[in-house]
């Protein structure tokens, strides 16, 4: 991850983003004729101005492949398909998982485009809830089959004290 790539949790409401992330360092792009001394004009750019077209590609590309889905339908191919473990922290230079810094992933086209399930929401954020309050919180996510095959799915969800909630997704 850049150290200049925006990090969660939003400010006011403390819901998670990034949702995915996409290559936005170092990216190397074509610039107009008049920007550089002799065509062709590549150079180095950085920001989301970098990342945006990577992402807006997969989203095409997994709409090609699957014209009939909606919009929530290929946002949540893309987020939930994305690939862990590959990102590092942008100031440890760790591997990080920590989703306010990576979100789901680095954005995957091939596993966007060959996602069996979707999820609506894409992901769900609860915000602050104190510990000891005694408030309780609840949100649904529906889980659609997009396979063409009758599966059966597994939600399965922990507390763990020491990393928050997490959740397993498992389909047979």
């Amino acid at each position: 991850m850049a150290n200049f790539s925006s990090q969660g949790p939003v400010p006011g409401n403390l819901l998670v983003k990034p949702d995915v992330v996409a290559p936005g360092a170092q990216v190397l792009s074509a610039q107009p004729a008049w920007a550089c001394g002799t065509p062709p004009c590549w150079a180095f750019f950085n920001g989301t101005s970098m990342a945006t077209p990577h992402l807006a590609g997969i989203a095409a590309l997994v709409r090609q492949a699957h014209p009939d889905w909606s919009a929530a339908q290929v946002r949540s191919a893309v987020v939930n398909t994305a690939t862990t473990g590959v990102l590092m922290h942008p100031t440890t230079g760790e591997i990080t998982n920590d989703g306010l810094i990576v979100g789901a992933g680095l954005a995957d086209a091939v596993n966007a485009i060959g996602a069996k399930v979707t999820l609506d929401p894409v992901s769900l954020s609860y915000g602050s809830v104190p510990a000891g309050s005694g408030k309780s919180l609840s949100k649904s996510i529906t889980l659609t089959n997009t396979s063409g095959s009758t599966k059966s799915f597994t939600v399965s969800v922990a507390d763990d004290a020491a990393d928050g909630v997490t959740y397993s997704v498992s389909s047979t």
